[in-house]
């Protein structure tokens, strides 16, 4: 009996199929922001909703989104997406920044 239950168990957990989904990390860059394991890149001049959106998919929904001429997209990760007009122009994370920061 013991080895039947045995058995039933694991049968089971051999029938467990793997996530659909890979986690990916952004990695801030000099020319935008990379997606890690990819090559994809989310580049300065993009335009706003296509980076907002990408970024987005990874961090969750933004936690502020101030300015207008200059915006600035935070996230609850401490990262901040600098807009200048439609384009995407800087990123700031812990202390660290590249690109044209402007100030909203």
């Amino acid at each position: 009996m013991r080895r039947a239950l045995i058995a039933v168990i694991l049968s089971g957990c051999a029938t467990v199929a793997p996530p659909d989904e890979i986690s990916a990390s952004l990695i801030p860059a000099p020319a935008g922001i990379d997606v890690a394991g990819t090559g994809q890149e989310i580049g300065f001049g993009r335009h706003i909703d296509g980076a907002i959106a990408a970024v987005s998919s990874f961090e969750g929904a933004p936690v502020s989104d101030t300015g207008t001429t200059c915006r600035v997209v935070g996230y609850a990760s401490g990262l901040r997406l600098y807009f200048t007009g439609n384009a995407f122009s800087a990123w700031s994370y812990d202390g660290a920044a590249a690109g044209e920061v402007c100030v909203p």
